[in-house]
């Protein structure tokens, strides 16, 4: 049953999302940031589920590395599913520059944040994998295209939300995805004035 909701949660916002993000006008390909991110992500994860060479590194090595590992092959498939048409979009909407700005910003929230709760709890903190990168994206999308949707399509976003927070597995899984989605849009928001000011 897990499993099911583990799906359910993660693919559904992913789906309905991108029907309201997608704005382009000619038939999508894929991008080279994100298609480089993900195949490095799937690359590392295979090796350690496989092999598992980094179980018994030094924290600090794994930590840097925690957003390109995966608990299991199912974490794996939904985050490069999520990965694929997120990570294009945004790649596709704001450019590779910019896209590869947000990513890294994720990224370096991610690890941050992962070594804050290993400092302070002194527990070793697990994998997250490229959730929380996923789902800065997603809100960074959300957040710039919001004026051009109309009432229906911001309706639908919030349903999607609570959707994803009702099935979610876990408290903590919705707690860091609708972080990563609160971090985008600030990200974006902060773009946006930039660029009035400039």
């Amino acid at each position: 049953m897990d499993v099911i909701r583990s799906v359910i949660a993660f693919s559904v916002p992913i789906a309905l999302m991108c029907l309201f993000l997608n704005r382009s006008d000619h038939r999508r390909r894929p991008q080279w940031v994100a298609s480089i991110l993900l195949t490095v992500s799937v690359m590392m994860s295979l090796l350690e589920l496989l092999l598992a060479p980094f179980r018994h590194t030094p924290s600090i090595l794994r930590i840097l590395i925690s957003p390109l590992l995966h608990a299991d092959y199912l974490h794996l498939c939904l985050n490069i599913f999520g990965g694929f048409f997120v990570l294009n979009q945004l790649e596709e909407a704001i450019g590779k520059r910019r896209s590869v700005v947000i990513i890294a910003s994720a990224l370096t929230a991610h690890v941050s944040t992962v070594w804050v709760l290993v400092v302070l709890t002194r527990i070793p903190v697990e994998v997250l994998g490229l959730s929380w990168t996923i789902f800065t994206a997603l809100g960074y999308l959300v957040a710039l295209r919001l004026s051009t949707y109309d009432t229906v399509q911001k309706i639908s976003i919030f349903l999607v939300m609570l959707l994803m927070g009702l099935i979610e597995v876990s408290g903590q899984t919705i707690s860091v995805h609708c972080l990563a989605i609160i971090f985008g849009g600030a990200l974006s928001l902060i773009a946006l004035k930039c660029a009035d000011n400039q």
